[in-house]
């Protein structure tokens, strides 16, 4: 949060050169920003804001993986996996934005793999705090059987 109370603004930096960046318009948000513009796995140019945008409706809706919702041919959408560390990366998340993706997802993960017995699968978000926060929630859950 800035001084004044208003969240401050995403932004790319333009020297980081782990980034490709592209001059063409986002491809997740159609109003024209002049904001710096890098390329997500898929291929489509975002700005920070559209794909934490796009991934907070996804978690908001219960979905706990994310997909490129661009439109590639008409009505078709894209549905290129992203992984988190991607998202995190591109959508520029804040300390308590990652807090939020990974508390939902870590909530969202235990309930599909915990409650209905399946086990966990051997790629998760290469994240400990999102391991720990999954195993105490499966361990919480044990207690109640």
């Amino acid at each position: 949060m800035s001084i004044q109370g208003l969240p401050e603004m995403k932004g790319y930096d333009p020297l980081d050169t782990t980034l490709r960046f592209v001059t063409r318009r986002d491809d997740l948000d159609p109003i024209y920003d002049d904001s710096l513009r890098a390329e997500m796995s898929c291929g489509h140019a975002v700005t920070p804001e559209s794909p934490t945008q796009w991934c907070r409706n996804l978690l908001d809706q219960g979905h706990y993986t994310f997909k490129g919702p661009a439109l590639v041919e008409g009505t078709t959408r894209c549905n290129k996996a992203w992984s988190y560390q991607e998202v995190r990366r591109l959508a520029d998340l804040s300390v308590e934005e990652m807090q939020h993706f990974e508390d939902n997802m870590a909530r969202m993960t235990a309930a599909r793999h915990c409650f209905q017995g399946e086990s966990l699968p051997d790629k998760c978000y290469n994240s400990n705090i999102f391991l720990i926060n999954l195993t105490s929630f499966c361990r919480f859950k044990g207690s109640w059987d």
